[in-house]
């Protein structure tokens, strides 16, 4: 399937998450934010941050920044994006 030669071709820079896990929670959720970097697309941070009611720059250091206030509320964001974007593309 093509999609999947896609998906695993994808380079997701770890380094540029600022989170070091210490319990098994923290290991899935730093696998989840990987699995969202994966997924996102161009102007996938600009929708977050209308959502957000933030700049785009904002939105993506709220998400890699695991500690940050709005760390969650970006997680979430993204994740929307992601799915109204896949039900978009169903829809088609």
């Amino acid at each position: 399937m093509q999609t999947e030669k896609y998906k695993n071709s994808m380079k997701v820079d770890k380094a540029k998450i600022d989170f070091v896990p210490t319990c098994d929670e923290e290991s899935q959720h730093l696998g989840n934010m990987l699995e969202l970097l994966g997924q996102k697309r161009y102007g996938d941070w600009n929708e977050v941050a209308k959502k957000l009611n933030i700049k785009a720059p904002a939105a993506e250091k709220a998400f890699l920044r695991v500690y940050s206030k709005r760390h969650f509320e970006a997680v979430t964001a993204l994740e929307e994006v992601i799915e109204e974007r896949r039900n978009q593309l169903i829809k088609k």
